[in-house]
């Protein structure tokens, strides 16, 4: 005998049933265009791939039997709100994908890509398609804004082709000189772009108060950039700033050390920068951070800020004798020193 289902298990089961079953995709999903952009000046054949593109299939219980619809439409939606614009030549094929005709004399930009099944359904693919424009209307360049920089220190600099509207120029793919007021900006080209659009590090080499960028394509059209300060560099290396003299007998007049950048010019501390004093042979020298030479030092901190820092000397005996600074993560220094009797 077989055992009877509590009340209400046949609705519970349909229930559980339903919940596992694969959901029904909600219409056409577009994922890609392929090409994703086209000039304006001309029409563009492009192929769209996604999910759900399926064809609808239509039952007549009266007879006539079954027809399969698959009139897909396509459009694309214009960012600024105008009047879609509906692509030619839909048609669906046996990769179930779309293909479609772009319309030429569209505005450049992006476009949003709406696509729409035989059931009614759409489903839409954010900047689906790019219309670029001629290269020939761009008549300047638009350089990003730069700030304070260091000398000798590479920097991005993001440049535009426009047209006369300050739109991007997106079929612009050439390539500019790149100039600066301390012509010592390098490297001397940027590009080519791509898009419309270049990104160049470029370093000067120099401090330079109120630079500024110049950019030409050698056709006419150039770009300037904002006036921008160049500071001194980075420190790089340390060097003795003067000759340096020695008595076997008195303390000697103030040894600067310096610190400099990649150019050779003064650059001041980041942070301070021990510099340890060396002498050869050892012994051959003593080092002193006051001018009687009576407080011993074996090194100097050159502070933040700063480009130079100094110490005093004495021989031992008269002779000659190798001087050595070394700073902290920079190469060392060395200078040869006569000692007066």
């Amino acid at each position: 005998m077989r055992a009877r289902r509590p009340p209400g298990a046949g609705a519970l089961l349909l229930l559980l049933g339903a919940a596992c079953a694969t959901p029904v995709p909600p219409g056409p999903v577009p994922l890609s265009v392929v090409p994703a952009q086209g000039a304006s000046a001309a029409a563009t054949p492009v192929e769209i791939a996604g999910v759900g593109f399926d064809a609808s299939v239509k039952t007549d219980y009266g007879g006539s039997g079954s027809t399969v619809q698959a009139a897909f439409a396509a459009r694309l939606l214009p960012w600024d709100g105008s009047p879609a614009i509906v692509l030619s030549s839909v048609a669906f094929t046996q990769r179930r994908t779309l293909t479609a005709v772009v319309p030429a004399g569209l505005a450049p930009g992006c476009y949003d890509l709406e696509v729409t099944d035989p059931a009614g359904r759409t489903g839409i693919l954010p900047e689906g398609f790019e219309v670029t424009s001629s290269a020939a209307s761009a008549v300047g360049f638009r350089l990003a804004a730069i700030p304070a920089q260091r000398a000798g220190v590479p920097f991005a600099v993001t440049l535009e082709a426009v047209d006369a509207a300050g739109r991007v120029v997106s079929g612009f793919a050439g390539s500019v000189s790149v100039a600066d007021r301390s012509g010592t900006a390098a490297p001397a080209t940027a590009g080519p772009f791509a898009l419309g659009r270049a990104v160049a590090q470029v370093a000067v080499a120099v401090p330079r108060a109120a630079n500024r960028l110049t950019v030409d394509d050698g056709a006419g059209r150039t770009g300037t950039s904002n006036d921008f300060d160049v500071g001194p560099g980075v420190p790089a290396r340390i060097a003795f700033a003067g000759a340096v003299t020695a008595s076997a007998t008195a303390c000697s007049p103030p040894v600067e050390l310096e610190l400099r950048d990649a150019g050779g010019a003064p650059a001041p501390a980041v942070s301070g920068v021990s510099v340890a004093l060396q002498s050869g042979p050892p012994g051959a020298l003593a080092f002193f951070s006051d001018a009687a030479c009576s407080t011993p030092a074996a090194a100097i901190v050159i502070p933040a800020g700063a480009t130079r820092g100094a110490f005093h000397l004495r021989g031992a005996a008269a002779g000659s004798a190798s001087l050595r600074a070394v700073p902290d993560l920079l190469p060392s220094a060395e200078t040869s020193v006569a000692i007066a009797p």
